[in-house]
C-alpha cells in the first residue's frame, strides 16, 4: 500500500489516477489551506448505512 500526498491542484489535475489508486487501498492525502483530507472508496452499503445513520441522527 502506498501514500500519495498531493496539494489540492496536483489532486485536480490527476484526479482520476487518485481515485483509482484509493480503489486499490492507496492511501491519497490532499492538502489544502493548511488542512489535510483522504479519499477513501466505500461500497453502496457502507454509504446507505452511513445515510441510515444520519437521518437517525437528524431526527433526534
Amino acid at each position: 500500500m502506498a501514500v500519495i500526498n498531493l496539494t489540492s491542484e496536483e489532486f485536480a489535475d490527476r484526479i482520476e489516477e487518485m481515485l483509482d489508486l484509493a480503489d486499490k487501498g492507496d492511501k491519497v492525502l490532499i492538502y489544502h489551506e493548511g488542512k489535510t483530507y483522504t479519499i477513501i472508496s466505500i461500497s453502496d452499503e457502507e454509504l446507505e448505512n452511513l445515510t441510515a445513520k444520519e437521518k437517525v441522527l437528524l431526527n433526534k
